[in-house]
């Protein structure tokens, strides 16, 4: 859990970075989710999910929007910082592609 907590919360720092800011009182959440193998020779796979969530107070919370993606990497090159960027830029990406500078 405290992997994942520190990846969410640089997601969340390199978003800032992007002038992406949550506001406090937002009903929506952006998550950067990370599941990963040890795959026995030193080298861990996983994949990355950008989540985006409706959090509703009085009935069940509603996945918006996700994008996803697979990697690999040697044990001692995988940390919270790397997936964090690698969400980060993914949502980047994705949202360029979906709103162009005009």
């Amino acid at each position: 859990l405290a992997f994942r907590l520190q990846a969410q919360r640089e997601f969340e720092s390199r978003l800032k970075s992007l002038g992406i800011r949550r506001q406090p009182a937002s009903r929506d959440y952006l998550v950067c989710k990370i599941s990963a193998l040890h795959t026995g020779d030193s080298t861990i796979a996983y994949t990355t999910a950008v989540e985006f969530w409706g959090i509703r107070s009085t009935n069940v919370h509603t996945l918006l929007w996700e994008n996803a993606a697979l990697g690999a990497a040697a044990s001692d090159d995988f940390s919270a910082a790397r997936l964090a960027g690698e969400c980060a830029d993914n949502f980047s990406d994705e949202w360029s592609r979906w709103n162009p500078a005009s």
